[in-house]
């Protein structure tokens, strides 16, 4: 995978992410449309929100509960359909606890006040839409479908089952980044307007049933099977271990020296890290690190790439790079990544007319 060693700019691109934004993403600061947790003034935003985000925290560890609360009629239909598609029964709630673990919480409207509220996994490329709707306070999905990420950024003329940050010789870091804003502003784009009655017009993919049964769902599955296994092959480490497993125990030493000793022993050796995302994670508490979980490998016999995500606010991603080797030793540079700040940054090239 020569992609590991490549991209000077990638490595540019993280850094100038971690220069200016990691404080915001380490010490909790509300920002856009990326993850929405303040309380608003009008009551039934509040109520909304506060059943979204209890909805979230109760699918990571009980899904099926988290569905017969938080849903009614079509839209339990629809998530019923996606958990009986996509997972064996021994795999529904790992598998939908990772996807909730590295979901951003996204608006179809900058003030959040859409029914169209989604979970945009990067690492799967997936997005969960919900239209939500109150009964008597407690706000539930009435329709949802799971779809491509490729389908709103509109690159789906060569759709792959590939996830769109592991394709081409990008750093990988930095495509995640750059994934996740693209992926954010098209589905503020594609339903800014959008109501219950008409969300399903904004896309072909929504109204097509021939392709959606025949393309999109079976991509999706296969996209949240790789990166189930992807994270499986990682944390159960078996006889005849892949390249992904024999990071396992130096990313494992990494966060117990992280916390016997302090950040600053691993950063140390980690040397290829910039200066501004060591004083970021200096600062870091160690519960925050005991947050982590982990999002995705992408290794080599040589090098390996692991990204963890912070479960309770999936902000962004840290990233251990391993170089040489697979002990904590051969950990040679941490990258932060800010989504948000990605998704500004993005955003301003896009209405300047720069590049996507």
């Amino acid at each position: 995978m020569n992609h590991l060693g490549n991209g000077i700019k990638g490595l540019v691109f993280v850094a100038v992410i971690a220069m200016f934004s990691a404080f915001a993403f380490l010490l909790g600061k509300e920002y856009g449309q990326v993850e929405t947790v303040a309380v608003p003034e009008d009551v039934q935003l509040s109520r909304l929100l506060g059943s979204v985000n209890a909805f979230k925290s109760m699918a990571q560890t009980n899904y099926a509960n988290a569905f017969l609360l938080f849903s009614r009629g079509q839209g339990m239909e629809k998530l019923h359909e996606m958990d009986k598609s996509s997972w064996t029964i021994p795999q529904s709630q790992a598998g939908w606890t990772l996807f909730f673990n590295t979901a951003i919480q996204v608006h179809a409207d900058k003030k959040g006040k859409s029914p169209l509220i989604g979970f945009y996994n990067p690492y799967s490329d997936l997005f969960l839409i919900g239209v939500w709707e109150s009964d008597d306070g407690l706000h539930q999905m009435v329709d949802a479908e799971l779809l491509l990420g490729d389908w709103l950024r509109k690159d789906n003329k060569d759709l792959e089952i590939v996830p769109q940050w592991l394709r081409g010789p990008t750093y990988r870091p930095e495509a995640l980044a750059r994934v996740v804003a693209e992926s954010i502003l098209s589905f503020e784009q594609v339903f800014a307007s959008a109501t219950r009655a008409d969300w399903r017009s904004k896309l072909i993919i929504l109204t097509d049933s021939v392709l959606q049964e025949g393309v999109n769902s079976p991509i999706a599955t296969i996209r949240l099977q790789q990166q189930f296994e992807n994270v499986n092959a990682f944390t159960h480490v078996e006889p005849g271990q892949t390249s992904v497993a024999r990071f396992r125990n130096g990313t494992i030493d990494v966060i117990d020296e992280i916390a016997g000793q302090g950040v600053e022993s691993v950063l140390a050796t980690a040397d290829g890290t910039v200066a501004n995302t060591k004083r970021v994670l200096e600062a870091a508490s160690p519960e925050w690190f005991g947050e982590l979980r982990v999002a995705a490998v992408v290794a080599d016999e040589t090098t390996g790439l692991v990204f963890l995500a912070p479960a309770k606010q999936a902000r962004g991603s840290l990233v251990f790079r391993f170089e040489g080797g697979a002990s904590a030793r051969h950990m040679k540079r941490f990258d932060l990544i800010d989504y948000q700040y990605g998704y500004e940054q993005v955003s301003k090239m896009k209405q300047h007319g720069g590049r996507k």
